[in-house]
């Protein structure tokens, strides 16, 4: 995604809880590109 875009998505979740969302590499982790998604029950 290129910078100041948004992206939407759509999913089944039915683990509630936080998640973080990136890719497995730790760099990228540590430079702050990382998000948390959280959901819970409805």
């Amino acid at each position: 995604m290129l910078p100041h875009t948004t992206l939407e998505t759509e999913f089944h979740a039915d683990n509630p809880g936080l998640r973080r969302i990136h890719c497995h590499n730790v760099y990228h982790a540590e430079s702050g590109m990382m998000t948390l998604l959280g959901y819970g029950k409805t």
